[in-house]
């Protein structure tokens, strides 16, 4: 059995690290935002999630790029397409409101080190600050 997944993430910098939410339970790091629900486009998902996660909408947000990945949980197989903005918020200090993940700021160097999901975006995320760093200034 096969499920398509789509889901808005973002892209969020200040300096040289990037916000990444931790997942305290299966142990890996992952771009905010979440699942694109009936209805909704991927701009409004990711309003939605911030609030929901953070309490607080970005203060601007740009279309990236839509990130293709497939991986397989408990047997079955999903293809997931992942909407990446770039954005902006006003706080240096983000509290997570959902007890399962927690938020950081990371060096944005550590992307390829650490347990980052989906691994293989890690180097085109890199890659997509590199060439958009005047959206954060």
């Amino acid at each position: 059995m096969e499920f398509v997944v789509k889901i808005a993430r973002a892209i969020i910098v200040k300096g040289e690290n990037i916000l990444l939410c931790n997942n305290l339970v299966a142990g890996h790091y992952f771009l905010p935002g979440g699942h694109v629900e009936v209805g909704e486009t991927p701009e409004i998902t990711l309003k939605r999630e911030m609030v929901e996660e953070l309490g607080f909408e970005p203060t601007e947000i740009k279309f990236l790029l839509d990130f293709p990945n497939t991986y397989t949980k408990n047997g079955i197989v999903f293809d997931e397409v992942a909407t990446i903005f770039l954005a902006k918020i006003n706080r240096d200090e983000v509290t997570s409101r959902e007890k399962q993940i927690a938020f950081e700021w990371m060096p944005i160097n550590n992307l390829s080190t650490i347990n980052f999901k989906p691994k293989q975006s890690a180097g085109d995320i890199m890659m997509s600050i590199e060439e958009n760093k005047d959206f954060w200034i």
